[in-house]
């Protein structure tokens, strides 16, 4: 089939991240044209046979290889990729073999196979050039990984057209050697049949009388003398060479070529619902020893008239009752926390998500109350300033954001500093202040995290610090804010979080 693609994954590693890349896949390109294992192949099968076959008709294969997937042991402790049998190692082996398109997909941190580590039947494989997928960029990363396949189906395609002849009509093959034996075999077989019926049409008084119950001979009977010897089988097809094997056309048996009307009709055609009852029982076989809910929700989804639908339905019933409750979710936000330590705790949680709660220790302030009632605004809870226990879990929820970076100022004394790429926004201005002289020094602090970067602008007359999402726009910020007050501003410091765009005036 035109332009398939074959996914190459292992079950056990990075399951979750196979199929969210088949989902983004089947936006992308036709389902049937995507080969899955668990979908595709039928109850009873030849697995090795059916795999091979699959990989024959493939444009691209996608190797998945997440961090187990190198190492990965069956029940014996044994790596699986030494095992000439294992499924995995025989997909790529015939991809490779074939001169598939094989695209290595790298999973988060997972690194490409040195050589030596890989079995000598797929090392060609450690020379693809490969593609990462992560989390953080999933949507960009699988849409580059589209754009390559698509590429590839292009010019496997571009190459199938220039096996095509100048008058638009494919070149037709060569007939096999056994091909042109049996024809020639029929052929004899023909001329004596010829003779035989001159010698009956001659000699009337062969014919049984009307009365007899001789029966006549067939029209068929050349066919019958073809399958008492029928010619050797055709060896295995060997595909073709990878910018020929989709143009090249399947080559019959010779005997299917001769057949007479009545033996094809002989053969009884494929029931039309057999292949999408096949890939139903492939897909219960792959679930219905699982104990996961959502796998018998999906099937019921697809299949809600099933042969197994009641099955699964009682099933996904008796997971669902065996499945703890959930408890309740805890009702602390009407417990105040009156505790020192856990105060201290939420106002520098606080602290560290870049609200201003004042002093880290101590009573509660008005700034800190302002701080809780920002950060609830956040979370679109309402508004009350008030420290609970509700509000700490939250904040325990959410955990610390990096790296950070940070701009101080002594309006005093006109001096400055500046830091970045710190895990904490406490070590950002300790830092910063450090390079300024002292924490007393330099009291003005403005900081930021992530991907957010600062410009610090200043004048004989007038200072401003900015931060803002783009460098460029946090300098023009800081030269407006402080063209607002003096004249002749300039950026002397700017930095992203990270350390990038770094400029200092020093």
């Amino acid at each position: 089939m035109s332009g398939k693609i074959f996914i190459n994954y292992r079950r056990g590693d990075e399951p979750g991240f196979t199929q969210a890349l088949l989902g983004r896949l089947e936006q992308a390109f036709p389902a049937e044209r995507l080969f899955i294992d668990v979908d595709n192949i039928p109850p009873g099968e030849d697995f090795v046979r059916m795999l091979e076959s699959q990989v024959a008709q493939c444009d691209a294969m996608l190797t998945v290889i997440g961090n187990n997937w190198l190492d990965a042991i069956d029940e014996r402790g044994g790596r699986r990729l030494d095992d000439p049998h294992d499924f995995v190692r025989i997909e790529i082996e015939s991809a490779l073999k074939l001169g598939k398109r094989v695209i290595p997909v790298l999973v988060h941190q997972a690194r490409m196979p040195y050589p030596d580590e890989l079995p000598e039947a797929i090392r060609p494989l450690s020379q693809r050039n490969a593609v990462r997928l992560t989390h953080e960029r999933f949507r960009s990363d699988v849409q580059g990984l589209i754009k390559a396949l698509q590429g590839a189906i292009e010019d496997v395609a571009s190459r199938r057209s220039s096996a095509v002849g100048a008058s638009g009509r494919a070149v037709k093959p060569l007939e096999p050697p056994s091909s042109r034996r049996a024809l020639a075999a029929l052929g004899v077989l023909g001329v004596v049949l010829i003779g035989a019926a001159g010698i009956w049409l001659a000699y009337p008084k062969l014919t049984p009388p009307p009365h007899e119950t001789a029966p006549v001979p067939p029209i068929s009977a050349p066919a019958a003398v073809v399958q008492v010897s029928p010619p050797p089988p055709p060896p295995a097809v060997q595909p073709a060479p990878a910018q020929d094997q989709a143009s090249a056309a399947p080559v019959q048996p010779a005997s299917s070529v001769a057949a007479p009307p009545s033996q094809s009709a002989a053969a009884t055609p494929p029931e039309p619902g057999l292949d999408a009852s096949r890939i139903e029982v492939t897909f219960w076989n792959s679930i219905k020893d699982e104990k996961n809910p959502h796998l018998f929700e999906a099937y019921l989804k697809r299949y809600p008239d099933g042969a197994f639908a009641e099955i699964a339905r009682i099933t996904l019933e008796e997971l669902k009752a065996a499945a703890p409750a959930s408890p309740p979710a805890p009702a602390d936000d009407s417990v105040q926390i009156s505790d020192p330590v856990l105060l201290n705790e939420l106002r520098d949680r606080l602290y560290e998500l870049n609200f201003d709660p004042g002093p880290l220790d101590g009573p509660l302030t008005d700034a800190a109350r302002k701080a809780i009632q920002e950060f609830q605004q956040q979370i679109n809870v309402p508004p009350t300033g008030i420290a609970t226990m509700g509000l700490l879990r939250r904040l325990r929820e959410l955990g610390g954001v990096k790296p950070w970076a940070s701009i101080v100022y002594g309006k005093d004394n006109g001096k400055w500093g500046m830091a970045w790429n710190e895990s904490t926004r406490k070590a950002a201005v300790a830092r910063a202040r450090a390079s300024c002289g002292d924490s007393s020094t330099c009291p003005v602090e403005v900081s930021f995290f992530g991907t957010t970067c600062g410009a610090f602008a200043y004048s004989a007359t007038s200072w401003a610090i900015a931060a803002r999402d783009a460098i460029a726009k946090a300098k023009a910020d800081a030269l407006a804010d402080c063209g607002k007050r003096g004249n002749s501003c300039q950026v002397i410091a700017s930095v992203c979080a990270d350390g990038a765009e770094r400029f200092s005036a020093k």
